[in-house]
């Protein structure tokens, strides 16, 4: 996508237009696209990717993107082989993928599919991304001065790249900082040239014209641990809404220009294409209601006879989580008696670690829409996964 969100060609030659009824997208893949290592991009790349990504034995965390490709469910659950996903190399530069149905939206899915390089990952096996030396890139920018275990890292301007000439800036050098007041600072006094910001830096900055905000569509919410019989109770997860002031949240605690979620589905996003109407509240709104929770919490205590109840919070240790993580504290174990939330906070990599192995009991968590539909943010409201909405529209803040 480009700068103003528009849909152009990557590595394929040209937006191509689906035959099939919708369900079959057949691209001509650029013969001038190499690998950073010289080697040529091919449709065999990306057949090797898209089978290796949905592989059972891959364990990827994220396939959801490429549900609406031929036989996503049988690879993905091993009842088929990868060779049955809908995706093949009908020469070294066209590239055939077949679809489940006609899918709207799947241009905005073609964005997100990145393919690797087969040789790369035939010659490093379980080390290859362990190291800049290690990976493999096809885009503008190639890695270079990383390892695992560090924490700074440099983006060089890769000339194997198809369209190299319109590359403005050479080399990028990036670090991470975890302290957003450090990060800052070193913003104000010239040693970095863009950094994030946060909470009251954003609220401080706001005159500043090196200030740029960008709005995300980012769905924050708490997510309660399902296979845990007591935290799978609805009574629970009612009172939890109802005790939780959104807009406190995302006026005082965040105060990043975030806004308060009332719905799975975020507000100025989704168009219903039938009325024009926003999809945005064509449905029951969470509210605060201290009254309701307290009623739900009631509730609950007497279908599980319990009078206490203690939780784990587990939220990213970032500042802005960590402080909403006190917020949520706070505002249950007053409003909700007997119930004691005892926060853990952690880098995100194990945040990540914990959530898809299921060992948490509430989780701080969120998710970024994939593509222009409502539905991508209603299948997280599943039976499995009982959630309490937090905010949405995450801005991206950066000086």
């Amino acid at each position: 996508m480009d700068a103003n969100g528009k849909i152009i060609p990557g590595v394929a030659s040209k937006i191509v237009k689906p035959t099939n009824n919708g369900k079959t997208y057949t691209f001509n893949l650029r013969k001038n696209a190499k690998w950073s290592n010289g080697d040529p991009v091919t449709a065999q790349d990306f057949v090797f990717s898209l089978r290796r990504h949905l592989d059972p034995k891959t364990k990827s965390q994220n396939t959801d993107s490429l549900k609406a490709i031929k036989n996503y469910q049988g690879v993905y659950t091993g009842k088929l082989p990868t060779s049955k996903l809908g995706i093949k190399a009908l020469s070294k530069h066209k590239l055939q993928i077949q679809l489940n149905q006609r899918t709207t939206w799947f241009d905005f899915l073609l964005t997100e599919i990145y393919p690797l390089s087969q040789n790369a990952i035939a010659k490093y096996g379980s080390q290859y991304g362990t190291s800049s030396e290690k990976t493999v890139s096809n885009g503008a920018y190639e890695l270079a001065d990383w390892n695992v275990s560090k924490d700074s890292w440099t983006y060089k301007a890769n000339d194997d790249y198809w369209d190299a000439k319109t590359t403005k800036i050479r080399t990028i050098k990036a670090r991470v900082v975890s302290d957003p007041s450090t990060a800052q600072n070193l913003f104000k006094s010239g040693q970095v040239q863009e950094t994030q910001v946060s909470g009251q830096f954003v609220k401080a900055d706001e005159n500043d014209k090196s200030l740029y905000i960008t709005p995300q569509n980012r769905l924050n919410y708490l997510m309660f641990n399902a296979q845990n019989k007591t935290l799978n109770n609805p009574n629970l997860a009612r009172a939890v809404s109802k005790a939780l002031d959104r807009t406190a949240i995302t006026k005082q605690v965040l105060q990043d220009g975030s806004v308060a979620a009332q719905s799975e589905i975020i507000k100025d996003q989704y168009e219903d294409p039938r009325t024009g109407k926003d999809y945005y509240g064509s449905h029951k709104l969470q509210t605060y209601n201290l009254k309701q929770a307290k009623a739900y919490w009631e509730t609950f205590q007497k279908q599980t006879g319990k009078t206490s109840l203690t939780v784990e919070l587990l939220t990213d240790d970032t500042d802005s989580d960590k402080k909403v993580g006190q917020y949520v504290q706070g505002q249950l174990e007053k409003y909700l008696p007997g119930l004691k939330i005892n926060l853990t906070s952690i880098p995100h990599a194990q945040h990540v670690s914990r959530d898809f192995a299921g060992k948490f009991e509430f989780n701080l968590t969120g998710y970024s829409t994939e593509y222009p539909d409502p539905t991508d943010m209603m299948n997280l409201a599943t039976k499995a996964t009982p959630s309490t909405l937090l905010s949405g529209r995450m801005p991206n803040t950066r000086h």
